[in-house]
């Protein structure tokens, strides 16, 4: 499927528009945006105090469909760069974000990168702002990312090049935010051991 092309446009809307609907037990069962959160003050105020420039953040929302398509417990992966800023890669991009907006979610965890390569990290996170998307998930371009690729990109520039992290069927290459769980660096914070698991 081509970048430009009609067919990929249709496709990147129906992908885009999926990932901002919510599902609500009560009526109108369906909506579109932001809801109510379960991370708490108390959680975020844990976080802030613990995450350091290089940290791998994960993300769930429970109500958004969009993370439905995910294979695994969280559906996003981002990367702390420090002042309070997180880079990621969402539907209009790879771009920054305050910390308190990234935490609106359900779920978080926060994994540790070695220290030899966190800057590193960091440099190549920061160097990647204002690329694209990858609506394909095909993680062959290095100018377009998708929150995964982005995060295994800035993993494979470090001294790091062994660790393996695994893909996922979505497509081929692709990676499960979870599989960062899975690499054996420390878990310095996880939603489902913090409070109760869903």
């Amino acid at each position: 499927m081509k970048y430009k092309s009609m067919r990929f446009r249709i496709y990147k809307a129906v992908l885009k528009g999926l990932g901002d609907i919510t599902i609500s037990p009560r009526f109108p069962f369906i909506g579109y945006g932001s809801c109510v959160y379960k991370v708490r003050a108390d959680e975020m105020r844990r976080v802030l105090s613990i995450l350091e420039p290089g940290d791998i953040l994960l993300g769930r929302h429970d109500k958004y469909v969009g993370g439905k398509f995910v294979p695994g417990f969280y559906s996003h992966a981002a990367i702390y760069v420090g002042e309070n800023t997180v880079v990621h890669a969402i539907g209009d991009g790879v771009g920054t974000e305050d910390i308190l907006c990234f935490l609106r979610r359900d779920w978080v965890a926060v994994i540790k990168t070695p220290d030899i390569s966190r800057d590193c990290v960091v440099k190549t996170a920061k160097s990647k702002e204002g690329l694209d998307y990858d609506w394909l998930f095909d993680n062959k371009c290095p100018e377009r990312f998708s929150c995964t690729e982005l995060v295994e990109f800035c993993i494979e520039n470090t001294q790091h090049k062994e660790t393996k992290i695994e893909a996922h069927g979505l497509s081929k290459g692709c990676v499960r935010p979870d599989a960062f769980l899975d690499i054996g660096w420390e878990i310095k914070h996880e939603s489902r051991f913090f409070r109760k698991s869903p």
